[in-house]
C-alpha cells in the first residue's frame, strides 16, 4: 500500500512538473504612474528566460499575445542558452512577436553574453526588426504619450553601463528600465526609472509553500525572487518575471512557465494603490 501511495505521488508530481514547464500562462501586474498624462493605461508584455524552448504550438503563443494586447513587447534576456549552437525556436518566437508589433525591445542576458555565436544571433534578430537596447535608451510614442525605454545590458556579466544608458533621458516622462539580472539594482544611485523589469531568477524554478525559491542565480533563499517589489518607498517599482523556459534542470514546481502583462495605470484616472492581480 505504501508503495502504491509513493508511486501515485510520484506520478502526480511528475505530471505537475510537465504541466508547469510546458503550459505557459499570463501573469498580470498592475501599477500606477502619475507621469502618464495622455492615455488611461499602458500595456507592456514582458518575456524573459525563454532559453530557446521548444514550442509545441505557435498558435498558443499567438493567443497569449493577442490576449495581452500590448502597446509594446520587451524581452529581458536569455532568449537563448549559452551552449546552444542553433536558435530556430528563438527565431520562431521573435517572428510571432514581430508579426504582432514592430515595437519589440531586447536586452541581453548572461546567456547571450556567454554564447560564442551570440553575435550571429543578435545580428539576425536585429535584421528581423527587434530593437536591441545595449546600454541605450529610446523615446517611444504611444498616441500622444512619450515614454522612455531604457535598456541596460546584463549586470551579472558586467556588461551594464547605466551612465551611458541614461544619457540625455528626460525623467519627467514615464521611464522603464529593462535589464536581465537583479544585480543591476546594486547600481541603485543611477536608477531613476519608475519601473524596472528584470528576469534571470526563474523564480527559483522549484518553489515551496511559505518559503518560495530555494535557490536562484542570486544564491540560497534570495530576497528578490519573482514578482513585484518597491524601492525608495513606493516611488520605484521593480518587477521580476520568473520566465518561460528552464535551464540546468528541466523542472518547474509551484512556479509555472509564464509571460507577463504589466498594466501601468494613469494615476489621475485611478486612485488605487499599487497592487498585484
Amino acid at each position: 500500500m505504501n508503495l502504491i501511495s509513493a508511486l501515485t505521488a510520484s506520478l502526480l508530481i511528475t505530471a505537475r512538473i510537465i504541466y508547469e514547464v510546458n503550459f505557459t500562462k499570463i501573469n498580470t501586474v498592475k501599477i500606477e504612474s502619475s507621469k502618464l498624462k495622455n492615455i488611461d493605461e499602458l500595456r507592456v508584455m514582458q518575456i524573459t528566460d525563454f532559453h530557446n524552448k521548444k514550442m509545441f504550438s505557435e498558435k498558443k503563443y499567438k493567443k497569449i499575445i493577442e490576449k495581452c494586447n500590448p502597446h509594446f513587447i520587451v524581452i529581458t534576456g536569455d532568449i537563448i542558452s549559452k551552449n546552444h549552437k542553433e536558435f530556430s525556436s528563438a527565431y520562431r518566437l521573435i517572428k510571432i512577436l514581430l508579426d504582432y508589433t514592430d515595437k519589440v525591445f531586447f536586452v541581453m542576458g548572461n546567456h547571450e553574453c556567454s554564447n560564442k555565436r551570440s553575435y550571429e544571433f543578435l545580428n539576425e534578430i536585429s535584421n528581423m526588426g527587434v530593437n536591441i537596447l545595449d546600454n541605450k535608451s529610446v523615446v517611444l510614442k504611444i498616441g500622444q504619450e512619450k515614454i522612455n525605454i531604457c535598456g541596460a545590458s546584463d549586470a551579472r556579466s558586467q556588461r551594464d553601463n547605466l551612465k551611458k544608458t541614461f544619457n540625455n533621458v528626460d525623467f519627467t516622462k514615464l521611464s522603464i528600465l529593462l535589464s536581465h539580472s537583479p544585480q543591476i539594482l546594486d547600481r541603485d544611485e543611477y536608477i531613476e526609472c519608475e519601473l524596472t523589469l528584470l528576469g534571470d531568477t526563474h523564480g527559483g524554478q522549484i518553489r515551496l509553500p511559505f518559503i518560495g525559491a530555494l535557490f536562484t542565480s542570486q544564491g540560497m533563499f534570495p530576497k528578490l525572487q519573482k514578482g513585484l517589489y518597491f524601492l525608495k518607498g513606493k516611488d520605484r517599482a521593480v518587477y521580476i518575471d520568473s520566465g518561460v523556459g528552464v535551464h540546468s534542470l528541466p523542472i518547474r514546481f509551484l512556479n509555472r512557465s509564464q509571460m507577463s502583462l504589466i498594466r501601468v495605470i494613469n494615476k489621475h484616472k485611478n486612485r488605487a494603490d499599487f497592487y498585484i492581480q
